[in-house]
């Protein structure tokens, strides 16, 4: 009767912990920073965490969906129902001066929380 009470208290935790790892996923996502755009701030190949669910503003670092990449880049400005956004490495970042402002619905999240 004993193991019958410990199973379910396993299978319990179990079943909570993995409710809360795939609500965690909904909310924050990994993302690897690829190229030298955003340096000196974000290098190649760091690894940061992106918030899915907070509001980007000017001056936040967002990731978002260009073609069949996804792309990291500073919000300079509000245009219209987009964003204009600029690597921090502008000699060496293909940005909003290259393919004009991001809409919103693209946007995958902000850099951090």
């Amino acid at each position: 009767l004993l193991y019958h009470y410990y199973m379910r208290d396993l299978v319990q935790m179990v079943v909570i912990a993995i409710m809360m790892a795939g609500l965690a996923l909904v909310v924050v996502w990994p993302y690897r920073v690829s190229g030298n755009s955003m340096e000196p701030n974000f290098h190649d190949g760091q690894w940061l965490i992106i918030n899915k669910i907070a509001k980007p503003k000017i001056g936040d670092v967002v990731v978002f969906k260009y073609g069949n990449t996804e792309l990291i880049k500073r919000v300079i400005r509000p245009v219209g129902d987009g964003w204009w956004v600029e690597g921090d490495n502008k000699d060496f970042s293909t940005d909003s001066r290259s393919f004009g402002p991001v809409p919103k619905a693209v946007i995958v999240g902000k850099i951090g929380f």
